[in-house]
């Protein structure tokens, strides 16, 4: 099975303000909000590595949770709009190698002092998915997974 239903966590949203972004996708919903955190991973795409600067927060709620990330014109983040499904991997690496047997495309990988945090692949162009170990769920979203 390349994915699992029951690993998927979140549906990841760009905004071009967090701030307002927070309020417009929570209000409806009734969302409450983690800490906004803004992390700095070297991201390594085909067209060479950069450094993340957009920033990020997940809902509380869930099990399906919301991450709202931050535009930024430079990078994965520049198209305001639905982005990415997230799930959790127990083999981030694997599971990148096994996904590229079935067609998804490697878009990039999220470094932190030389190891792989995350990933992006998409399918056909159209279908991203984020890749995130597992053992970051209790900092992601406040649960074990």
């Amino acid at each position: 099975m390349l994915l699992r239903h029951e690993d998927l966590f979140h549906v990841g949203i760009v905004v071009d303000d967090l701030q307002k972004g927070m309020e417009q996708y929570g209000d409806s919903p009734g969302l409450a909000w983690r800490e906004c955190a803004c992390p700095t991973p070297d991201v390594l795409t085909p067209q060479g590595c950069r450094k993340m600067r957009a920033g990020a927060v997940y809902s509380d709620n869930g099990p399906l949770h919301y991450e709202l990330i931050q535009r930024d014109d430079d990078g994965l983040w520049q198209q305001v709009g639905l982005h990415d499904l997230g799930y959790f991997t127990d083999d981030l690496v694997g599971d990148i190698e096994r996904l590229a047997e079935h067609g998804f495309a490697e878009e990039g990988v999220m470094h932190r002092d030389g190891l792989p945090t995350a990933a992006y692949v998409t399918l056909a162009g159209a279908i991203r998915v984020e890749l995130i170990p597992r053992s970051s769920c209790q900092r992601l979203i406040g649960r074990e997974a």
